[in-house]
């Protein structure tokens, strides 16, 4: 039986705050492999939780179906792991040639496989036989690892490389890359010497259908196949050129990569290149489930992709890209060192967030979203493995590296929704594991290169911060900004300082990142909006005969929080608080014959007044009397410093009504409703002289 290890493993992340710490708790670790060279190339998992991988080997596995006399070949293998990573089974299978394992996924069926063979293939009791210097292969295997069924992809083809997919209809497609004498379909779709890409749909026999050939001149290399919904993915690089029926593209340096989406029946739907001066390639592919396409993949010295250039740091730099449903670019980023650095895979879980894997030699340096840099360094100097996790606008969440004495680098990614992840790869020499009691674990290849499949559990998921509400600054005032929870680093941006809160004088946007006891890095921003001081219009100023209401109509406010009227006289508003309300006018204001009403607007700023002048109508004669005509109650207010002792009260005919009312005041009321209509004379007695107002009741 293969040695098999459970670890418990620590990656590290070094940030340019010097913040180090673990962001995956590793649940376990398988470590299998022979004496020779041993590769992984897929990974998927079924329902119920267990794992299938498969690649090449050299060697023999305990319990397989390899014979001897192939020990010293490197054949394709598929083994199956339980949700524990134990081994449920292994199988070899191949022939006297080299064979693989080169793509793998679950459909309902089973398991599908397919792979690259020379001569002949055996798969227990089913062969094939390509008659080409190195054909593909095609086989369905039962939950056991029986093949179910097995055959030839391509015919007389040269066939370099085959991926397969599905999407969630459980509909199959297959790619590859091919040369000379194409046969899909039962048809002949390339003569001897073409090359290029091909994608067919597979029937549930294996037969494929409506195929697509995309012809090249120069060399091409099939990157990454993915299919979401009604869209099939394909990438790669090419050079010199590569024709799409009537879209042919030209490579500008050496190779250019491409991405190219087709309907389900082949018709091409977008297509569009990332182009340099040096040797450009896209390695992997990946739909997210929001509905955009993200591609990873590596370039060297610049990189021009839409209207984005991108400049590498060293040598090779990798790069990841996000495009939307119209191919439009959503956003790029390259991430690199001094030496030449590799991309291999991609995936996304369902919060529509990234990972990505890749090796990097000496160092390696991300931007996050507000262009921190955060470093991981090697520890040899044949590279190690990273992975990367970003958001769906692309920035920087996590990063981790697997340090090793020899090159190391992983193949394929499993996210679950629960955050718990799944990585497959290879490795060489002696992988050194901090454990979390601060021991160093060893894990030690037994061959020339070995195969790990690691399930860890992502601290980063889930980890957020909340920069706090928008807010509002005063001309001349300003805010402090902090966060309101704990971290061991953070900084607000564009001009803070790292673990110091802002004092904010200028209107803007401002980014609070954070980076937890985890080392996640998670970043919210705020808006600060200038607040100016209230602009307030208490409208005209009017004139109103005694006895009428003001109706203010027209009053107005701008960035007021709150409003209210005041008066300075002693007349009353039905709701000083309301904008649209009215003024009653006093006694007091009729005597003077004017008031002045001011309305005042609130907000954080302070407050702000604007004032109308009530002019009131008064009689000539020192007193006012209203309402005149009358249908019975009248008013009278006595006007210009005059004052009424006595009143009395005659019909016009001369008949007295009411003889020496004493008044003493300046305003009198008496009510005629219980009189007939007609004419009234009031005798006003204000001390040497005697005031005779004529009212007319209705």
């Amino acid at each position: 039986m293969k040695i098999i290890r459970y670890l418990l493993l620590l990656f590290n992340v070094i940030i340019s705050s010097s913040v180090f710490s673990q962001q995956l708790d590793i649940k376990w670790a398988q470590q299998f492999g022979g004496k020779g060279w041993d590769y992984v190339n897929g990974l998927v998992i079924d329902s119920l939780g267990n794992y299938f991988l498969g690649g090449s080997l050299r060697g023999n596995l305990e319990n397989d179906t390899l014979h001897p006399q192939r020990a010293n070949n490197s054949n394709a293998y598929i083994a199956s792991c339980d949700a524990n990573g134990h081994v449920r089974w292994q199988v070899v299978f191949g022939g006297k040639k080299f064979d693989n394992v080169g793509s793998i996924i679950r459909i309902n069926e089973g398991i599908l496989l397919a792979g690259i063979f020379q001569d002949t293939l055996f798969f227990e009791d089913k062969y094939t036989i390509t008659p080409s210097y190195s054909g593909a292969y095609l086989s369905l295997i039962d939950q056991q690892g029986n093949p179910v069924l097995l055959k030839n992809i391509g015919g007389l083809a040269i066939v370099k490389q085959i991926f397969i997919t599905s999407n969630q209809d459980d509909q199959a497609f297959i790619a590859g890359s091919f040369a000379d004498s194409l046969q899909l379909a039962g048809q002949q779709l390339a003569k001897q010497g073409e090359q290029g890409f091909f994608i067919a749909k597979l029937q549930p026999d294996g037969n494929e259908i409506q195929p697509v050939v995309i012809k090249s001149i120069g060399n091409c290399k099939l990157g990454g196949f993915a299919s979401k919904d009604s869209l099939i993915c394909l990438t790669g690089s090419f050079a010199d050129t590569l024709k799409f029926n009537d879209t042919t593209l030209v490579s500008y340096g050496g190779d250019d990569g491409f991405v190219a989406s087709f309907s389900l029946t082949g018709q091409l739907k977008h297509v569009i290149v990332v182009t340099g001066m040096g040797n450009d390639q896209i390695n992997s592919v990946v739909f997210s489930h929001s509905g955009d396409l993200a591609i990873l993949g590596k370039f060297d010295n610049s990189m021009l992709i839409g209207n984005e250039i991108l400049q590498s740091n060293g040598g090779k730099d990798v790069f990841i890209a996000a495009l939307d449903s119209l191919f439009n670019i959503k956003w790029v980023k390259n991430i690199g060192g001094l030496g030449n650095d590799n991309s291999y895979t991609i995936s996304c879980n369902n919060d529509n967030e990234y990972f990505i894997t890749g090796n990097f030699i000496h160092y390696i340096e991300m931007p996050d979203q507000n262009n921190n840099t955060v470093t991981l360094d090697a520890s040899n100097a044949f590279g190690n493995a990273f992975m990367a996790k970003l958001s769906s606008n692309g920035e920087l969440l996590a990063c981790y590296n697997l340090p090793a004495t020899s090159e190391d680098y992983c193949k394929s990614l499993i996210t679950s929704s629960d955050g718990m992840i799944t990585a497959v790869g290879n490795f060489y020499g002696t992988i050194h594991i901090p454990n979390f009691d601060g021991d160093t674990i060893e894990l030690v290849s037994v061959g020339e290169r070995d195969i790990f499949l690691i399930r860890f559990e992502d601290l980063c998921k889930g980890v957020t911060v909340d920069a706090g509400i928008d807010t509002s600054l005063c001309p001349e005032s300003s805010i402090y900004l902090y966060p309101n929870d704990w971290f061991p680093y953070f900084r607000w941006l564009p001009d803070g300082l790292p673990n110091q809160g802002i004092n904010v004088t200028q209107p803007g946007t401002y980014h609070l990142l954070i980076t937890d006891q985890h080392g996640c890095i998670a970043s919210d921003s705020l808006h600060v909006n200038l607040a100016e001081p209230p602009i307030v219009s208490a409208g005209n100023d009017t004139t109103l005969s005694a006895g009428e209401n003001l109706i203010l109509m027209h009053a107005a406010t701008t960035n007021a929080i709150s409003t209210e009227w005041s008066s300075n006289g002693t007349g009353y508003f039905s709701n000083p608080e309301q904008l649209g309300c009215f003024y009653i006018p006093s006694y007091s204001d009729i005597s003077v014959g004017s008031v002045v009403l001011t309305l005042t607007g609130v907000n954080q700023c302070g407050n702000t007044s604007d004032h109308l002048i009530l002019t009131i109508r008064q009689d000539q004669d020192g007193i006012t009397v209203y309402p005149n005509p009358t249908q019975g109650l009248v008013t009278l207010v006595c006007t210009q410093g005059v004052s009424i002792q006595r009143a009395s009260i005659t019909t016009q005919a001369g008949f007295m009504i009411e003889p020496n009312i004493t008044v003493n005041g300046t305003y009198m009321q008496y009510n005629l409703f219980a009189y007939p209509s007609g004419t009234y004379l009031f005798h006003l007695v204000t001390g040497s002289q005697t005031i005779t107002k004529i009212i007319n009741k209705l």
